[in-house]
């Protein structure tokens, strides 16, 4: 085991996934990233995974502009994972499941507004 420390850890935002930054960024209609002003510049590489993973989630087309899917995406406020898997599911006309599993595990993200058929 080493017993000396770095003296200084590496900015987050060379150590972490950017793609949710890059989902934010396009969706503020920043479409050029790679000019995006930032103090610390992250490697190219973890530009490139973030932009591998939105065009693999369908969130970017081949130009790299956010497409319908991406738009939507944007809009919630979860791991692009879950995001993408909500908007197919809201396509798929699955809204009541989800929100049933939400409910039974107690993490409630959204509010159903559809009665049951009781009329309850």
């Amino acid at each position: 085991m080493s017993k000396h420390m770095e003296d200084s850890v590496p900015p987050e935002i060379i150590r972490t996934n950017l793609s949710s930054f890059l989902l934010t960024l396009k969706a503020l209609d920043i479409h050029n990233i790679l000019s995006f002003d930032l103090t610390i510049m992250s490697t190219s590489i973890a530009f490139c995974h973030g932009l591998e993973l939105l065009y693999s989630l369908r969130v970017i087309n081949d130009e790299t502009n956010l497409t319908g899917i991406g738009n939507k995406m944007a809009e919630f406020p979860t791991e692009l994972r879950v995001s993408r898997m909500l908007v197919e599911l809201i396509s798929q006309g699955c809204m009541e499941e989800v929100f049933c599993c939400f409910r039974v595990t107690g993490k409630v993200a959204f509010s159903s507004t559809k009665k049951s058929k009781s009329g309850s």
